[in-house]
């Protein structure tokens, strides 16, 4: 039976002696852990020889690595309340992650988390709405998970724990040959050429970091010649990839703090779920 967590400040001083000096170094701490792993790391502590580098290179990783650590709050808590119940899931559209067509969701991610609920035997309660709205819901723990093409940053770990990045997006360059060229034509050269994207885009500075201008156009799908976007969008409208990587994005979705072992299941599935790469080329492709 799973022993009761507690929050522990453990004020630890270790105090070294040699023929010298005396090293006293305090680390102050606040860390939820079970009593198991409490009771290990005392016995560790007692049971350290005492060497002044060793021991204070030790001392300074552990006061880097646990100052201002926070552990999920319900490490030890099961599956039993989701298993078999219902998962409230809030969804943002954004294509392919997330497609909206009906009131249900639709896209990579929608697809990833109906197979993550069907693992569960539970069924989902899908919730629309802005990024705000609901990374708001799931800081107060109102919703199980949000997703809809979410990108590592600073806001969201600010409001909710995010999963581990299942997937990273290359913004790259691509080439189409104009119509009345063979496909295997090679490029013109990069600088000082056009180079087509879409309004909303991160890459725009770099493009002309590379010699190029940067070209804003509603279907860039549509041009003849260079083109900036996704690998895998690139990939589905029928553009060369070339090796010019623009930009990365590590891709996530958002759980409340603390809940551990839903975390954990839903990394697991995340990370065996094969080729999202191709995935991603089909929806983009039946847009």
């Amino acid at each position: 039976m799973p022993t009761m967590r507690k929050c522990v400040r453990q004020h630890c001083r270790l105090t070294l002696l040699n023929s010298h000096a005396v090293i006293s170094m305090a680390v102050n701490y606040e860390y939820c852990f079970n009593q198991e792993l409490y009771a290990a790391v005392k016995i560790f502590l007692s049971t350290l020889k005492v060497g002044r580098t060793y021991t204070l290179w030790l001392c300074l990783f552990i006061s880097l690595t646990l100052l201002g650590c926070r552990y999920p709050k319900n490490i030890e808590l099961d599956m039993s309340s989701i298993e078999g119940g219902t998962l409230y899931i809030g969804v943002t559209e954004n294509p392919p992650w997330i497609i909206r067509q009906d009131q249900q969701p639709r896209g990579l991610e929608a697809d990833l988390l109906n197979a993550f609920a069907d693992t569960l035997n539970a069924t989902v309660e899908w919730q629309w709405g802005s990024e705000n709205e609901l990374l708001q819901a799931l800081k107060h723990h109102q919703l199980d998970i949000v997703a809809g093409g979410l990108t590592s940053n600073t806001r969201i770990s600010q409001l909710a724990a995010a999963t581990r990045p299942f997937y990273t997006t290359q913004h790259t360059l691509g080439f189409k040959a104009e119509e009345t060229q063979t496909q295997r034509a090679s490029p013109p050269p990069l600088q000082q050429s056009d180079v087509a994207l879409p309004r909303l885009n991160t890459v725009y500075q770099t493009i002309e970091e590379l010699g190029a201008t940067p070209v804003i156009s509603a279907n860039p799908e549509r041009t003849q010649g260079w083109v900036a976007g996704p690998t895998w969008w690139l990939k589905a409208h029928g553009f060369t990839v070339t090796s010019h990587t623009l930009a990365k994005e590590k891709h996530v979705m958002a759980l409340p703090k603390g809940e551990n072992a839903l975390m954990l299941a839903l990394q697991r599935h995340l990370h065996q779920s094969g080729s999202l790469e191709t995935h991603l080329q089909r929806l983009e492709a039946a847009q």
